[in-house]
């Protein structure tokens, strides 16, 4: 037999083999589909919109319409589910996009009063106040967002060459939490020299567990106990 007609012998046997299909969850495009049941309270699922996170994990907006609710749905390991609106009869027609910050962002169609709405999750949002001298370093930590600040803890840094005291030039505190417009005073003293020939700045900075991390920076002089800024 010679090559030419071992090669089409050879090709004919290949294309005869059956392939033999993958047990599970099987589809005509060959994958396997990882099926699972969100939500299974009453009649809900319809409308939906879903958006992939920073880890890509799942976050699907849906409606209820057993109860005629907004609800939403996300998955971290486990799936949580709430319901985001309940007055009237909302939720149809939902989009949903994440933020930079993974934070859901809701719009639907509100039937009752024939509106459109939007949701996002209510956060704190935090701010560090005027920062002054004296005998050392006075600021606030302020949550001006409309929930409370959880475990806010805060740092005063002198950032400088001099700086014999606190160790390192770093006083911290907290944690503490902070309830929507409400402010925290904080204080560091300090020893030493600086901000006349070799810089020196006051960085005061915060973060809670619920909240972004926010700080604010001024040039400073510090002459043994007194600060000015």
């Amino acid at each position: 037999m010679n090559r030419k007609i071992l090669g089409m012998f050879v090709c004919m046997l290949l294309i005869t083999i059956p392939v033999l299909p993958v047990a599970g969850n099987e589809s005509n495009s060959g994958f396997i589909w990882d099926i699972q049941t969100v939500d299974y309270t009453g009649d809900v699922g319809q409308y939906t919109s879903i958006a992939l996170d920073s880890d890509d994990n799942p976050h699907i907006s849906y409606y209820d319409n057993l109860n005629e609710d907004l609800k939403y749905a996300h998955y971290d390991g486990t799936w949580h589910k709430e319901t985001v609106d309940s007055t009237g009869s909302v939720g149809q027609y939902t989009s949903i996009a994440l933020d930079s910050d993974d934070n859901p962002h809701i719009s639907y169609y509100d039937s009752s009063n024939r509106d459109l709405k939007y949701a996002t999750v209510a956060r704190p949002e935090l701010e560090i106040g005027n920062i002054t001298g004296g005998f050392g370093v006075s600021s606030t930590v302020e949550n001006v967002g409309p929930i409370e600040a959880d475990n806010v803890v805060w740092e005063i840094k002198y950032d400088g060459m001099f700086v014999f005291s606190p160790p390192g030039g770093v006083v911290k505190g907290g944690p503490v939490d902070i309830p929507s417009m409400t402010d925290v005073p904080i204080s560091a003293k300090a020893i030493g020299f600086g901000g006349f020939v070799l810089p020196l700045n006051i960085i005061v900075s915060a973060d809670a567990y619920n909240a972004n991390p926010v700080n604010k920076t001024v040039p400073a002089k510090l002459l043994l106990f007194f600060v000015l800024i």
